[in-house]
């Protein structure tokens, strides 16, 4: 008896940090400027932070509420830190960044970041990128998928210990 309440004590608690495991995205998590904040003087960087590593970005667009799309150099991805460069430095006004990305746990994340620089603070439906749907307008949104692979292989691990642990607190006891 005291086999089958330690096997099913196991399962559990193997059972439970699988959706730990799998909801890790590449979620804004901090920024500067902040999100819907204001920066003094003209931005030469945006600096962003996110809850996983982040892999690549698919689609990366600046504007401002007149609609002008801002260059910007190649991202700098170090983990779960971005940094994104534009061309020139941007003058007083207001702006969103637009991002589509692929997390390092294989999700698609898109979001983006509206801040304003000597100005007062944007709200986020002021700006709208030439990229963006009007339906995805939250501030982030995840594609869940739960194919990726490392939803899959700790699936058959479960499966795995599961069918191991049946089997020995089940087989007979030799008398």
């Amino acid at each position: 008896m005291p086999k089958i309440i330690s096997f099913i004590f196991a399962l559990l608690l193997f059972g439970s940090l699988i959706p730990q495991i799998s909801s890790a995205h590449s979620e804004l998590v901090k920024s500067t400027p902040a999100q819907g904040g204001k920066a003094s003087g003209s931005v030469t960087a945006l600096n962003l932070e996110f809850g996983a590593a982040v892999e690549q970005f698919l689609d990366l667009t600046l504007t401002d509420t007149n609609g002008h799309t801002y260059a910007l150099k190649k991202p700098i991805i170090k983990e779960t830190q971005v940094t994104i460069l534009p061309k020139t430095p941007l003058k007083k006004g207001q702006y969103k960044l637009f991002w589509h990305l692929i997390g390092i746990d294989t999700h698609k994340v898109h979001g983006f970041l509206v801040f304003g620089v000597d100005n007062t603070a944007p709200k986020a439906s002021a700006i709208v990128a030439t990229n963006e749907s009007s339906q995805d307008d939250p501030v982030q949104a995840v594609e869940h998928n739960h194919k990726t692979p490392l939803y899959i292989t700790m699936m058959i691990i479960f499966a795995v210990v599961m069918c191991i642990g049946l089997f020995f607190t089940f087989r007979k006891q030799p008398e």
